[in-house]
Formats: structure tokens, C-alpha cells, sequence
């Protein structure tokens, strides 16, 4: 998980490499290789099930920096909701309901990852049956009162995901857009780590994690092992979303020994 062990091989050469370095990450000493896919969406789509019963919770496209030479890409942001969510509701939706029915899947939650083209055709590569770490229900959960993590808390506890329908919550197409930011950091040790808490009081951020402190030094693993702050972030319109991101980045002040700028880059929201 994280992209950890990815790279991209462009000859037999980098392959052999690529190989070798895969499989350090590998308890297994097993090895996937597949064709590089680019130009796609990354789309991830999650569903809540409740006594058998499955419902769309959120959706989001992923933002992806490249800039790590050879390794898969850093995700940098994940907007809410996803531009391809009409289309995987109108295509998909009744089609994966059918195959978690088949499985006998009850209760709990589970991600879909996919590659989108520009012709909205899905290239699914992932079904990730755990909450994972982006932690999308602290935007639902302030939208429209559906906590994924509370649910399955309750579900641990109880033996049920709710006491209420969790489906009459559930609100994909939601209003209000969002982007979780993933601050990714340039290589290097940290010697000057400010701004953090300011960020905080930020109206619109609703939650920072901060990953990385004073003094650490970050390795170039073009993986999420180089990121130091998530945070979730919302507002009205994109345009004032990319107000408060101007505003969290001016206030950030992340440094190397040199005194450089550790930030690897900063997103902005596409606009409407």
C-alpha cells in the first residue's frame, strides 16, 4: 500500500532494477508487473453495506505529483466528489451491488479504485476492503453526519454497523466540494517544521495530521513515506477552496538544512 515498492521500467535494464526493488518490499518475494497506464483519472469510489445493503458513501479523483523521476507518483490531493460519479452510478452501480450480493458481503465498507479515460471508460484495479488512510468520512461525517469509521467502531462493539439506515445518509453527490491534501515533502532533513497549529485555525481546514516533525529527514521513496501533513479541506466553491489553500501554504514553513522550501508542490483547485 502507500505505492510503496513502485517504480516505472522503461527498458530491460530499468526492469531488472525496478524487479530487485519491488521485491525488498516483499515478504512474499513475490512480484506484480504490468503495463504503465497514463493520461487516466484515478478514481476511487467507496460504498458503505449495512445488513446487505450497499450504498455510495463518497467518490474522489486523486491528484498525483510526478516529479520522483521513475517512481509511480506521489498523490498530492483527492477532490470530492469524483467528475466521474454520474457516470460509474449510471454504468456500474447496479452491476458491483450484484457482485457484493454474490459475495454474501453484509456489513462494513469498500473502496474502488479506477483508471478513467477520456471517454469515461473504467479500468478497475482495486477493491480495497479496509478503511484505508484518507480518511474521506471526516468530510461526510461533517456533511452529512456519515462517520465510515464510527460505524465500523460500532460495528466491532455491537455487531452492527448502526442503529439507523446508513443508506438515508448517504449523500455521494454531495454540495459542497472538497479536496483532502496530502503536503508532500522534497527529500531531505527538517530543520525549521512551522505553521502547523496556525493551519488549524484555518476556517474551511476541518482536520490536520502531521506526519512528519522537527529534525526527521524524508528519503526519496516517490511514495507516501513522503508525506507530512494531511489535511481535509472545504468550502463553498472551488474558488474559495483555492483561497485557503493559498492561505495554508503561506503559512506552512517547512525548511531543509539549506533553508530551502521542502514542499514538493502546491495544488491548487480546478476551478469551475
Amino acid at each position: 500500500s502507500g505505492a510503496r515498492g513502485i517504480t516505472v521500467a522503461y527498458d530491460p535494464k530499468e526492469l531488472k532494477k525496478s524487479y530487485e526493488y519491488a521485491e525488498s518490499f516483499s515478504k512474499s518475494k513475490k512480484v506484480l508487473v504490468e503495463r504503465f497506464l497514463q493520461g487516466m483519472d484515478d478514481t476511487f469510489i467507496r460504498y458503505h453495506f449495512q445488513d446487505g445493503n450497499y450504498s455510495i458513501s463518497s467518490s474522489y479523483d486523486r491528484h498525483v505529483n510526478t516529479t520522483m523521476g521513475g517512481f509511480g507518483g506521489i498523490g498530492i490531493a483527492y477532490i470530492h466528489p469524483s467528475k466521474h460519479l454520474q457516470t460509474f452510478v449510471d454504468q456500474y452501480d447496479k452491476k458491483f451491488k450484484a457482485v457484493f450480493k454474490s459475495l454474501d458481503l453484509k456489513d462494513g465498507m469498500i473502496t474502488l479504485q479506477s483508471f478513467v479515460d477520456e471517454e469515461e471508460n473504467f479500468c478497475f484495479y482495486e477493491a480495497g476492503y479496509r478503511l484505508g488512510g484518507s480518511q474521506s468520512y471526516i468530510f461526510t461525517d461533517y456533511l452529512n453526519k456519515s462517520n465510515t469509521l464510527e460505524y465500523m467502531v460500532n460495528y466491532a462493539l455491537t455487531g452492527k454497523m448502526a442503529d439507523f439506515s446508513i443508506a438515508e445518509r448517504d449523500e455521494p453527490f454531495i454540495k459542497a466540494p472538497c479536496v483532502n491534501l496530502y503536503v508532500a515533502l522534497k527529500p531531505g532533513k527538517i530543520t525549521i517544521f512551522d505553521g502547523v497549529d496556525e493551519v488549524r485555525k484555518i476556517p474551511g481546514v476541518l482536520n490536520v495530521t502531521d506526519l512528519f516533525g522537527l529534525g526527521e529527514t524524508v528519503e526519496k521513496t516517490g511514495s507516501l513515506n513522503q508525506v507530512c501533513i494531511r489535511m481535509h479541506v472545504t468550502g463553498d466553491s472551488r474558488k474559495e477552496i483555492n483561497k485557503t489553500l493559498k492561505k495554508v501554504y503561506e503559512t506552512l514553513d517547512i525548511r531543509d538544512e539549506d533553508g530551502n522550501n521542502m514542499v514538493l508542490e502546491e495544488f491548487s483547485f480546478p476551478e469551475d
